[in-house]
């Protein structure tokens, strides 16, 4: 019987790699042979050996039937999925092939306001009707959280033509919506669930924290996969330990039997045909790590963010958002998602985030008007998180006189229009467009998509009216030092569908 690899497209990397081929094929540095260098010091000479795109025994990512085909089925294994699939092509290309496996042009989807601007493409590629669902929103903290099960079985009942929802859980702010129920009440109406679970690759690693019946703070979300989705498409990178770019694609047990199937299918139209093998064996890696060591390490940093939590008392004008008492029936949190409030120091996200980046030499993952959010992961330590700490305790000795009392608010994001867009994403990226001043665009289709990025999700979609709640929270975003991706960075202008 063959001895079980740890790791199978890694250690195929590997031997391909030190084997002495001579290679007479792309890319051109030809395994590091011609490489400049600087390339040299950036990836490292053995590096370049295995930075190949196609040999036989590597396997075919588009046919895997060797170390690819192993790699993926050892990772279906550990986060519970019937069928996974690597990409190389970010979450953002998982997303799309989701939706292009799941749906077809014309169908209705039920899409959750929320959701990364990168379901806009999947849905313009694939000509869905989408119908949005607002998540529910924190009014005194000034945050979106996500949807409830009592909004989809709404939009279930209203519109039972529609295929499938899409929704990201956990959000950016590590809020998760209830999967499990979710999930439920879509599968007794006959449609799918597709999950963006981009910032949530780690939570199968948390099986061992979680207790039966657990509630309240520090509650830990369920994976997708365990709570019955259809589809999950997974950032490995966000918070395990892949190459940038790297995700999976998960299909659960409740899937469609074609499903596999139909993925492979859009496989072939979105996936680039040259993918880099460091890629893909990092996700491989990325999955024998987290068995390995990555549980254990994600166990004490755990507990790690709970001590840090405890410290916030100390720390003026500073708060560590946690889900209020009366939403953790319908939601849960990733404390490994630290969303800090700086307002009561009477300074905006912008502003501490200049100051912790210049000052203390601390990156945050991102600002809004009133937090700043940080990423812990396995990776981190009682050093990381200490240093953290003391970059806090900095800020608000820093700007703790200048409290003003008053905190600077942002709109809630507005809602969705009633009924489904006048335009599909599709019909409004090819419909013919012209350029306006913002305030002249209230009444008109949006013909583009704008975001403060990151989070990334769109104020409106293409193919929406244009409402004067999206104008006001553009500007007052913009006022608060957010950066707006859209045609205009300076938001004087918005492109619309001409009449």
């Amino acid at each position: 019987m063959m001895e079980k690899k740890t790791a199978p497209l890694y250690e195929a990397v590997m031997r391909y790699a030190m084997s002495g081929c001579s290679p007479w094929h792309t890319p051109g540095h030809k395994m590091g042979l011609g490489a400049d260098e600087r390339l040299k010091k950036l990836i490292t000479p053995q590096g370049l050996r295995g930075e190949v795109s196609l040999a036989d025994e590597l396997d075919d990512p588009f046919a895997p039937a060797g170390a690819i085909a192993e790699a993926q089925q050892a990772a279906a294994e550990y986060f519970g999925a019937r069928e996974t699939v690597f990409l190389v092509s970010g979450t953002t290309g998982a997303i799309h092939l989701m939706i292009l496996a799941a749906l077809v042009p014309g169908d209705l989807a039920l899409v959750s306001r929320g959701s990364h601007r990168s379901v806009l493409g999947g849905l313009a590629l694939a000509g869905v009707r989408p119908v949005y669902i607002d998540p529910e929103y924190d009014k005194e903290a000034g945050l979106a959280l996500n949807i409830t099960p009592a909004a989809v079985e709404s939009a279930v009942k209203k519109y039972p033509a529609a295929k499938a929802l899409l929704l990201p859980s956990p959000n950016y702010y590590g809020i998760a919506a209830d999967l499990r129920e979710i999930a439920s009440i879509l599968h007794r109406a006959g449609m799918l669930l597709l999950v963006d679970e981009a910032h949530g690759a780690h939570l199968s690693a948390m099986r061992g924290l979680r207790r039966p019946g657990q509630a309240g703070k520090g509650r830990i979300p369920e994976s997708a996969m365990e709570s019955g989705a259809d589809l999950a498409a997974q950032s490995t990178h966000k918070l395990l330990g892949s190459l940038t770019q790297t995700s999976m694609l998960h299909i659960g047990a409740a899937a469609p039997p074609d499903m596999g199937e139909r993925v492979y299918r859009a496989y072939g139209l979105t996936q680039t045909t040259s993918p880099d093998y460091l890629l893909l064996a990092s996700l491989d890696i990325a999955r024998a790590q987290l068995q390995e060591t990555g549980e254990r390490a994600l166990e004490k940093v755990y507990g790690l963010i709970g001590e840090l939590a405890g410290k916030f008392d100390a720390l003026p004008g500073l708060s560590l958002y946690s889900l209020p008492v009366d939403r953790q029936d319908h939601f849960t949190q990733d404390v490994f998602k630290l969303a800090v409030d700086v307002s009561g120091l009477g300074i905006t996200g912008p502003r501490a985030w200049s100051f912790l980046r210049q000052e203390c030499q601390i990156q945050p993952e991102l600002s809004d008007v009133r937090r700043v959010l940080f990423i812990a992961s396995y990776a981190d330590n009682g050093e990381s998180l200490g240093k953290l700490y003391k970059s806090l305790w900095a800020l608000s000795s820093k700007y703790g006189g200048e409290k003003s009392g008053r905190r600077q608010e942002l709109p809630p994001l507005p809602t969705a229009a009633e009924g489904t867009p006048c335009l599909n994403p599709r019909e409004a990226f090819f419909a013919p467009a012209e350029t306006t001043a913002i305030q002249a665009a209230v009444g008109r289709i949006a013909a583009e998509a704008v975001t403060f990025y990151p989070p990334g999700i769109p104020v409106f979609y293409p193919g929406e009216i244009i409402t004067a709640e999206a104008v006001e929270y553009l500007r007052a975003g913009l006022a608060a030092g957010l950066v707006p991706h859209g045609s205009d960075p300076e938001l004087k202008t918005l492109r619309v569908i001409k009449r």
